[in-house]
């Protein structure tokens, strides 16, 4: 946990990305992580977006958009069944009020 009550986790120094982005902290926001993951995974390198999405199920094996980019990936590389296990996983995290909320906003613009 970061001070400010985020969650945030511990990442290895040879991870340049994630150095550039935090300036050596030595704790990095989760929504941090996943940028970079995210970047990861759009520039076709599921390896490196999958190490970076480790740092953050390790501690918190139940975050959901950690979980879902994972499937994501899992799927891109043929690995359906482990897909969707990930996916199953994470929208059981999510709570479905968080759900409702999510869909209702999205559909009202």
């Amino acid at each position: 946990m970061l001070p400010d009550g985020t969650p945030g986790v511990g990442v290895q120094p040879e991870d340049a990305a994630v150095a550039r982005r935090i300036g050596g902290a030595a704790s990095v926001p989760c929504a941090e992580l996943m940028a970079v993951a995210h970047e990861y995974e759009q520039a076709k390198r599921p390896d490196d977006a999958e190490r970076i999405l480790g740092y953050i199920l390790t501690p918190f094996p139940t975050h959901a958009p950690a979980l879902h980019l994972m499937g994501i990936i899992a799927f891109h590389k043929g690995q359906k069944a482990r897909a969707l296990a990930l996916m199953e996983k994470a929208t059981r995290t999510v709570s479905t009020r968080h759900f409702i909320i999510g869909i209702s906003a999205k559909s009202t613009g």
